[in-house]
């Protein structure tokens, strides 16, 4: 249940934890390489960048990710990444 003033209910009136998982994620910066680039390779980083980040909570970095743990734990399977 929602309570709000007046007849529309605005993101002001929701709680910070649901207004927080609606906004739109900061735009990523990438330099890309003439070369070519693997996106294989930059999952793999991305994931490894982030679990370093929240001490390989693996909770943590899954919603910081925002996928599903199950779907990180086999992505961390899938790219043989293992706490040091």
């Amino acid at each position: 249940m929602v309570l709000a003033v007046g007849d529309e209910v605005t993101p002001a009136d929701l709680p910070e934890s649901l207004r927080i998982a609606h906004q739109k994620p900061e735009v990523l910066e990438l330099e890309l390489p003439a070369g070519g680039i693997s996106l294989e390779g930059v999952e793999r980083e991305l994931i490894l960048r982030t679990l370093e980040k929240f001490d390989w909570n693996q909770t943590q970095a899954a919603r910081y990710l925002d996928i599903s743990r199950r779907t990180l734990i086999y992505r961390l399977e899938k790219h043989g990444l293992r706490r040091p």
